[in-house]
């Protein structure tokens, strides 16, 4: 059976903060990149943590009603 990957609290309190039903936007996903970058800085998540954070914060993103992906 596959292990599931366990994260620090700060990981889980910023998806509850930021990827919750709040997210509208693209300065939402700026905001919520922003601080998951101050939280690896300040060592509360890690990096592998950071690219996550990340990668969650570009699928919401790209999940919202007449987002343009092609940029």
């Amino acid at each position: 059976m596959p292990q599931q990957k366990t994260y620090l609290p700060a990981f889980d309190t910023w998806v509850s903060d930021f990827l919750g039903v709040h997210f509208r936007d693209e300065g939402c996903y700026d905001k919520a990149v922003l601080a998951a970058e101050m939280l690896q800085h300040s060592r509360a998540v890690s990096s592998s943590e950071l690219i996550e954070m990340v990668r969650r914060a570009n699928a919401m993103l790209a999940l919202l009603p007449g987002y343009d992906h092609e940029g």
